[in-house]
């Protein structure tokens, strides 16, 4: 599957576990579970998404 180039080099230089497309949501319900986060509207999965995107943005290079 063709990926930009900055996010190759990230996967290349990955040592550890992956979790495949199917089990994204299962590891999101799980990190909900565990920070005690409530599951609706704007908190949840949006809220992880989001902020996870905001932490990453930069490490990749990207500018807001």
């Amino acid at each position: 599957m063709p990926v930009p180039h900055w996010f190759a080099r990230l996967l290349d230089r990955h040592e550890g576990l992956y979790v495949g497309v199917a089990s994204v949501r299962k590891a999101f319900e799980a990190l909900l579970e565990e920070l005690n986060l409530p599951r609706e509207r704007e908190t949840g999965l949006k809220l992880i998404r989001r902020s996870v995107y905001q932490i990453a943005r930069p490490r990749i290079g990207e500018e807001r």
